[in-house]
């Protein structure tokens, strides 16, 4: 009876153990998950009634991957998450933000190549701010799209 006891007992303690690394083990893995946008934030412009930002980040990536280039509008003073994204763009030239109104944002770049981008926003709080904004890219060269470079293949 002491046997079987000393084994019910040995096997209730690795159970233990493997329920506890187990957990350690989720813990790990859903902290190092990023729910909101890793970077350095490059430009903050605030809307013309102060009520909402344009932001810029460079996100953060290796040492052989481009620098990708994030534009955000989001609440005054809140940091940009996922939602609220409205340009992707690699190798971009970023030059402005410009509120032209309060619907309105210009975002002026000289060069780059858009991944991603959204002409509108909108936010409904479901209370008094309910809010649309019209997003326009402009090339900083007038009249003009800045050339085109293609990728060259690698050798």
């Amino acid at each position: 009876v002491l046997v079987a006891l000393r084994l019910c007992s040995r096997h209730r303690n690795e159970l233990r153990l493997k329920r506890s690394l187990l957990l350690l083990l989720w813990f790990c893995c859903f902290a190092s998950c990023s729910f909101g946008v890793e970077g350095d934030e490059i430009a903050r412009v605030s809307s013309p009634d102060n009520v909402l930002d344009a932001v810029l980040v460079h996100g953060r990536t290796g040492a052989t991957n481009p620098t990708p280039a994030y534009a955000f509008i989001v609440r005054k003073g809140e940091w940009p998450s996922q939602n609220d994204r409205v340009l992707v763009a690699i190798h971009f030239g970023f030059e402005s933000f410009t509120w032209k109104d309060l619907n309105l944002l210009e975002i002026k770049y000289s060069d780059g190549r858009i991944h991603q981008f959204k002409n509108y926003w909108y936010l409904n709080n479901g209370g008094s701010l309910n809010r649309a904004v019209e997003i326009r890219l402009q090339a900083a060269i007038e009249g003009n799209s800045p050339e085109f470079k293609p990728p060259q293949p690698q050798k």
